[in-house]
């Protein structure tokens, strides 16, 4: 721009020395300059518009993220007040501690009364008197729950009683207890009345 100024005011004046190919080329070199300056400005215009719409979208998706939050919140907030006005109304029951008979232990102990089992066998919370003679049938109380794994094998419960049939091997007897037939290891039981010899 300078130098077309300068250039058109000499010729203006009279100057000799401007030729009209001198002011031709800096016109050219004035309008490239002019378009070069206009382009630059729509550049940096049109990227701040670009910048603003990018933070503008990051703005609108975090305003979306909560608005979800929310509708979440609230529908938990609601279930949790439906059970809670649930259990309001939910009445009241009474506990009633169960009673031996009910939990089959004096059924146990009824049984090892029958059949003749000296109280100092049985374990310190279920001891009870007998004077009756002892039986030679040959017993065992259970000692430790077992859970059968095979086929033919007897389950057990800690404290009941098995009446004993044979000995399988030395880790192994065959037995009755409520009435079902079955094996069990040996360790699981205290023989109280050994199998005869």
């Amino acid at each position: 721009r300078l130098d077309y100024d300068c250039k058109k005011r000499k010729k203006d004046n009279g100057g000799s020395n401007v030729t009209e190919e001198d002011m031709k080329l800096a016109e050219e070199k004035f309008a490239e300059s002019w378009h070069l300056a206009q382009l630059g400005m729509h550049n940096l215009l049109e990227e701040d518009v670009e910048q603003v719409s990018q933070l503008a979208l990051f703005a609108n998706n975090i305003l979306e993220y909560h608005k979800q939050c929310e509708k979440i919140i609230e529908a938990l907030l609601g279930k949790l007040d439906n059970k809670k006005n649930a259990a309001a109304m939910k009445p009241k029951k009474k506990f009633v501690p169960q009673s031996l008979s009910v939990c089959g232990i004096m059924d146990t102990l009824n049984r090892d009364v029958a059949l003749n089992i000296p109280a100092s066998t049985l374990p310190s919370s279920m001891k009870i008197s007998s004077s009756s003679p002892s039986t030679d049938t040959p017993l065992a109380i259970v000692i430790n729950d077992y859970e059968p794994e095979n086929a033919g094998e007897l389950g057990l419960k800690e404290g009941e009683t098995v009446i004993l049939t044979k000995q399988i091997g030395k880790t192994w007897f065959e037995g009755i207890c409520n009435e079902t037939k079955g094996w069990f290891p040996c360790n699981y039981v205290k023989v109280i009345v050994p199998l005869p010899s």
